[in-house]
C-alpha cells in the first residue's frame, strides 16, 4: 500500500520480492546471504557419519567452501516462517558445478 501511495516502484518490487521469493541470486539483500557451518550425512561408501561438520578450513576449493558456508535464503517470507517454527526443517542444496 504505501509503495502504491509513493508511486514506488522499486519499494513495490522489494515488497513482492520479500513476500514471494527471489528468482535469482544476484538479486539477494546481504541481509538474506547466511553464513554459517555445514553440517549434513557423510559417507565413503563403507561408513556414514550423521550431523558431523565439514572442517572448512581443509577445503582448498574456494568455491565449494563458499557454497558449504553461504546459505542463501531465496524463498518468500512466508516459507521462512514456516521452517523458522519447525526444528526439523530440511532444504534442498542445488547441484553445483565446481570446475571452471
Amino acid at each position: 500500500m504505501l509503495a502504491s501511495q509513493l508511486h514506488s516502484t522499486e519499494l513495490a518490487n522489494w515488497v513482492s520480492q520479500e513476500l514471494d521469493g527471489y528468482k535469482s541470486e544476484e538479486e539477494l539483500p546481504d541481509y538474506r546471504i547466511v553464513h554459517t557451518g555445514c553440517l549434513g550425512a557423510w559417507t565413503n561408501g563403507a561408513w556414514l557419519v550423521k550431523n558431523r561438520g565439514v572442517p572448512i578450513s581443509r577445503i582448498t576449493n574456494d568455491k565449494l567452501k563458499e557454497f558449504l558456508t553461504k546459505f542463501r535464503v531465496a524463498h518468500g517470507i512466508r516459507t521462512v516462517e514456516q521452517h523458522a517454527v519447525t526444528t526439523d526443517s530440511q532444504f534442498a542444496v542445488p547441484q553445483i558445478s565446481l570446475l571452471g
